[in-house]
């Protein structure tokens, strides 16, 4: 009897006790988030996948990282596309994982900062330049951090400078004809982290830029003025100042002064013919310029050294003897002036140098060693000089008379 009441008790205690049922844990946290891509309205992120079986991971962002998080529902994979968002802007993601359909929860992972690409930049232009230098700018680009300012050549990008601000200068340019490339901006934007939201090189060739040959550059120094055509009869005097001298050149000015005076006398722009007095050294000089993009005002490059330079005398008068020829002429103005007499048998050949005279006037008996012959045509010409610094510059012009001996 005993026996059968102790089994009863036992029995009775083993049906007292309750049977737990089975709990999954909860996965562990999620690690590695980090952000692997982007576009203007959509991001992608990845992350350490944890243990366990049939693991959910929900995506979770916020403008800020402390509230306001949108769940953008779970994935069964260890990365998540999110679309629909704002160009050039920040936000702040999280991931938590859940292993039984959405009721048990692990940590949050760490939050992170991700970024949207910016739109493109709008509005790249040249705005300055130098002779060896170019500057351009553009719009500021909203939500970017910072500028890639890149040239495009023969289908490959270079990336020349990255910078904060909304304009750029190239620096020790060639000043060549034209560059063979394109200039171009992209706009980027730097999370926290690292990660760069930018379009990729091979894409670049969309973004609106300039193209290298609209560069210009500071025209470089003319050179000196050289008389081209001289008109006697109107007085009019020709340089060959052109346009294309130097590279970048799309036109030139002209100034021309009296020899001794600081006073303009007479200029012009594109202009390189000039009706002037007789009897008056000049002095002129030239510089060329270029224009950039739509600016109205002109780039000047330096100006060029003086040319000095008369349209000839009024006339050089003659008065022959029987070996002898007297030559005398007006006084040529504009400083410290001297004059060169010639003496030749043929008209603008075989010129012999006579004499260089301060005065307005010399009898010639010789024609190199000999004396001048008798009842003989001889031409004398007359080109003055000018006394700039220490040393006499002789004219590009001549005047000239003939006569016979008697």
């Amino acid at each position: 009897m005993k026996k059968i009441i102790a089994f009863a008790l036992m029995i009775a205690v083993m049906l007292s006790i309750a049977i737990p049922a089975v709990v999954n844990a909860a996965p562990g946290q999620v690690t590695g988030i980090r952000q692997t891509e982007c576009g203007t309205q959509s991001i992608e992120i990845e992350w350490t996948g944890v243990l366990g079986q049939s693991v959910r991971y929900y995506v979770e962002l916020s403008n800020n990282g402390v509230d306001g998080w949108v769940d953008y529902d779970y994935t069964t994979s260890s990365h998540k596309n999110i679309y629909n968002l704002a160009a050039g802007t920040s936000y702040y993601a999280r991931v938590k994982a859940s292993d039984d359909g959405g009721k048990t929860f692990g940590s949050y992972s760490e939050t992170i900062e991700v970024v949207t690409l910016p739109e493109e930049t709008k509005g790249v232009k040249q705005t300055k330049a130098t002779t060896s230098s170019f500057t351009i700018a553009w719009d500021k680009t909203l939500g970017a951090t910072g500028y890639r300012v890149c040239e495009y050549v023969n289908g490959q990008e270079y990336v020349v400078a990255t910078t904060d601000k909304t304009s750029y200068t190239f620096k020790k340019v060639s000043n060549k004809e034209s560059f063979p490339y394109k200039i171009y901006v992209r706009p980027i934007r730097k999370s926290s982290t690292g990660y760069v939201a930018e379009k990729e090189a091979s894409y670049s060739w969309s973004y609106g830029g300039i193209y290298a040959n609209d560069v210009m550059l500071v025209p470089k120094k003319l050179s000196a003025p050289k008389k081209s055509i001289l008109w006697y009869n109107s007085k009019e005097i020709v340089f060959n100042v052109g346009i294309g001298s130097v590279p970048f050149q799309k036109g030139y000015e002209t100034k021309v002064y009296k020899a001794n005076s600081k006073k303009v006398y007479a200029s012009g722009v594109n202009k390189n013919g000039y009706n002037l007095n007789r009897n008056q050294f000049y002095k002129i000089k030239s510089r060329a310029y270029t224009t950039i993009g739509n600016q109205k005002s002109n780039k000047y490059g330096a100006w060029s050294k003086f040319t000095y330079f008369t349209i000839g005398l009024d006339n050089v008068n003659l008065k022959a003897g029987k070996n002898s020829i007297k030559a005398y002429w007006s006084k040529v103005k504009g400083g410290s002036v001297k004059y060169n007499v010639y003496i030749s048998k043929t008209q603008g050949a075989d010129l012999k140098k006579v004499k260089t005279v301060k005065g307005t006037s010399l009898t010639i008996k010789k024609i190199g060693k000999k004396k001048l012959s008798r009842k003989t045509q001889y031409y004398v010409y007359v080109i003055p000089s000018i006394k700039v610094g220490k040393k006499y510059i002789k004219d590009i012009v001549e005047t000239h008379n003939s006569v016979s001996t008697l």
